[in-house]
């Protein structure tokens, strides 16, 4: 494991030192993101974004913040924001719920099972 991603298509190439590689085009995420660092959105995308930001307006992010701490059992109340990310630290890293985490993360993003 060399913790890089493992990606497809790629072509074999010989360098003039007689070096042997892998030479991969850019990946669509990449391009993708090469066109947002420079303000070209495509319709889609704004579309998307726009869909996005008002469902984040509408929604009860109190209520969301007191059913994820129910379900992950979390007790402590940060006061600011470094308590608040040393908490979500110990929930990820954490012993002995992490499927519950990540079962937790997938239905408020909509991917995965219903909550209990």
């Amino acid at each position: 494991m060399r913790c890089v991603p493992v990606r497809s298509g790629g072509k074999w190439v010989r360098l003039a030192d007689g070096k042997i590689g892998i030479l991969y085009d850019q990946a669509p995420e990449a391009k993708a993101f090469a066109r947002w660092r420079r303000e070209q959105f495509r319709e889609v995308e704004r579309e998307f974004a726009s869909q996005w930001r008002q469902q984040l307006a509408a929604s009860d992010h109190g209520a969301t913040a007191k059913l994820v701490r129910r379900i992950l059992e979390i007790h402590s109340n940060p006061r600011d924001l470094n308590e608040a990310l040393a908490i979500a630290k110990e929930v990820v890293h954490g012993e002995g719920q992490r499927f519950q985490t990540l079962k937790t993360a997938f239905a408020l993003f909509g991917r995965g099972t219903q909550l209990p």
